[in-house]
């Protein structure tokens, strides 16, 4: 298994009063999911919750036992990591899907998702909707798996109406986005829901590009990163996962 260096999760509200970004961790297996949430109030963080907790279940099941899992859909394109984060999705949609179905239309709640697996060289990665993925490689900026949202356009500062063109909880037809990356040591890959800017993600680069080698631990990037995040102007939740391999 590939070593991760460091995990780092940043946030913000935004505008908002409720925070409908979610991300959830299994640091020992380098599970990673992420989820932006919407619905009626108080629902749309549910969701995102929901989501990425169901994900990261059937993914620890899946590597544990094949025989605790639920029914196991395999497509023959898709490499073995592809089908787990697959079905994985295929779960978490379910999941939420079954909770929809007991509510009345203003409760229900629906989230666009990330998961993603690092093992050995190999970074696998399953999306629906607005979050997306990024690689920093010495000075480049290299989009792994980008949003499938109606206003899917860089540097807006004002992103509150942008809609995901699927989710999980609306349907039970719907296609992930599956893609496969070889990754090195000294790499840093974010994974972002979309009130992440440009600005944002430019901000948090440049910093590391900048600093990285001055500094005596991962705890002084991250502090020096938050500080440079305060202060962008966001009217969307936004949220990241900046990991270090």
């Amino acid at each position: 298994m590939k070593s991760i260096e460091a995990c780092f999760k940043w946030s913000s509200l935004g505008s908002s009063n409720v925070q409908e970004d979610y991300s959830d961790v299994l640091s020992e297996k380098n599970i990673f999911t992420l989820a932006d949430g919407f619905g009626g109030q108080s629902y749309g963080d549910k969701a995102a919750q929901r989501v990425c907790e169901a994900a990261i279940d059937f993914i620890k099941k899946e590597s544990g036992d094949i025989e605790a899992t639920l029914p196991f859909v395999r497509k023959t394109y898709y490499s073995l990591e592809q089908n787990v984060l697959y079905n994985a999705l295929i779960h978490a949609n379910r999941t939420l899907l079954a909770d929809n179905q007991k509510k009345q239309i203003f409760q229900k709640g629906g989230a666009s998702i990330l998961t993603a697996v690092i093992k050995q060289d190999w970074l696998t990665l399953a999306g629906v909707g607005t979050c997306s993925a990024w690689l920093f490689r010495e000075d480049k900026q290299i989009p792994l798996l980008l949003e499938d949202s109606y206003l899917a356009v860089e540097g807006q500062t004002a992103r509150q109406w942008n809609l995901p063109n699927v989710a999980l909880g609306l349907t039970s037809d719907f296609e992930p986005k599956l893609t496969e990356h070889q990754v090195h040591s000294g790499d840093w890959i974010m994974f972002q829901t979309d009130g992440v800017t440009q600005e944002m993600r430019q901000r948090a680069f440049t910093y590391i590009q900048g600093h990285e080698g001055e500094l005596k631990s991962k705890e002084d990037v991250f502090d020096g990163l938050r500080r440079g995040l305060e202060g962008i102007p966001s009217a969307d939740n936004s949220m990241f996962l900046l990991i270090k391999i």
